[in-house]
């Protein structure tokens, strides 16, 4: 994958797109035109299965984000009302006053299944 250097999650967003990253093999700096000033590597990805509810999740993180520097339940307040997100909130243990950025992936689903 183009321009990673380090293979955490956080550095490496596109392995959880992957079920499985296969190397397959390395390409020189000559067979490139110009040639290149690093070593490529040639990568095989299976696709991964998406998680069920991925996206109902999708839908609360893009509101979530939606309002930049806005508390989270004032960006789902487009989709549902103020009481219900209160109560999904809670239900998943997510205090009223955080913010999108601040939640996992796993959070998202969560919330989005109790919305």
């Amino acid at each position: 994958i183009f321009g990673i250097a380090a293979e955490s999650e956080l550095q490496y967003p596109h392995s959880r797109k992957a079920e499985t990253v296969t190397k397959l093999f390395d390409v020189g700096p000559k067979n490139f035109d110009p040639p290149a000033k690093v070593m490529s590597t040639v990568l095989s990805l299976t696709p991964r299965i998406p998680d069920e509810g991925t996206d109902a999740a999708l839908l609360v993180a893009s509101l979530g984000f939606a309002h930049r520097r806005k508390k989270l339940i004032n960006g789902l307040e487009s989709r549902w009302p103020r009481e219900e997100i209160r109560t999904a909130l809670s239900a998943v243990g997510i205090p009223e006053g955080l913010r999108a950025e601040v939640l996992s992936w796993q959070t998202f689903l969560s919330l989005a299944g109790a919305l």
